[in-house]
């Protein structure tokens, strides 16, 4: 100080990171300023790998406490979401209250993030949010930011993990004598027939595998993104059209076939300091092959 008595002091400016928020009901606020349970992915865990059709089975087994039930193995089926075993969750998409059919057909490549509230945090929402709430937040565009255009696509085969072998036709046979011989002592069926099913080659005693029938090996799915974004001081937008396709995994084909094309459209106009217009626009074209149902 030197002796002065008046000392100006001027303080540096400095900039920093903004911490991890997350999600609520009303804006944002810092992750560690929640205290209830809340779990938040982003756009680039969906990045890391393509998983499946519909965003709850892209989700599975990256939220600690939701689990994910698939009832059902055809094309386009989605996963029952429940937290912590509670039942079925409220969905808010942008700010609305949506179904399970919506939010499992958003495509993944317009989410920005997806927060779940497990516990009291979910209370803003009501009696509706007793399962908790997933919310969704999609991509929207960013201020004085340059035009960016984006296509990301991927095309893959689905192949069943395990399916059980099953039996010949002499197999089959053979463990109905045997069962006939067990339970009554004797059978019907001959030695001789046993060995023309066996032998396979005469008409009448030949195999069928139908499991060749049921299984439709190294069935394709396959999916196109194009985005673009950009935004200026007054002016920000995103727009996105993304189009899946996806075979089932049995069946012969065409038989059992899931094809979605989804559009989104983000846009936000500042007209004036206190006056702001913003439009959100969604949609989506499904076409589901079904036989039987």
């Amino acid at each position: 100080i030197n002796g002065r008595t008046t000392v100006n002091a001027k303080l540096k400016s400095s900039s920093t990171d903004l911490p991890d928020v997350v999600v609520v009901g009303y804006g944002t606020q810092k992750k560690e300023a929640i205290t209830g349970a809340v779990a938040t992915i982003s756009s680039k865990d969906f990045e890391k790998v393509h998983g499946g059709s519909t965003v709850s089975t892209g989700l599975a087994g990256k939220l600690a406490g939701v689990s994910f039930r698939m009832p059902d193995g055809r094309p386009g089926a989605s996963a029952n979401i429940q937290i912590r075993n509670m039942g079925d969750p409220l969905y808010v998409i942008d700010g609305i209250q949506q179904d399970a059919g919506q939010f499992n057909n958003i495509s993944p490549n317009d989410i920005e993030s997806i927060t779940v509230l497990k516990d009291a945090s979910a209370a803003i929402y009501g009696s509706r949010s007793a399962n908790g709430v997933i919310i969704v937040t999609t991509k929207k565009g960013k201020n004085s930011t340059r035009n960016s255009f984006s296509v990301d696509a991927y095309t893959g085969w689905q192949n069943w993990v395990r399916f059980p072998e099953t039996t010949d036709a002499y197999q089959w046979m053979l463990g109905k004598a045997t069962a006939e011989m067990n339970a009554n002592g004797k059978t019907d069926i001959t030695q001789a027939e046993l060995d023309k099913w066996k032998a396979g080659t005469e008409y009448g005693y030949q195999s069928q595998n139908w499991k060749d029938v049921i299984i439709s090996p190294n069935a394709p799915q396959s999916s196109v993104n194009l985005g673009a974004s950009g935004g200026s001081d007054k002016l920000t937008y995103y727009i996105s059209a993304t189009h899946l396709d996806q075979k089932g995994v049995y069946g012969t084909a065409p038989e059992f076939e899931f094809n979605r094309t989804n559009i989104q459209s983000n846009v936000e106009a500042k007209i004036t300091d206190r006056f702001k217009v913003n439009m959100l626009i969604n949609g989506r074209v499904e076409t589901r092959d079904q036989p039987g149902v």
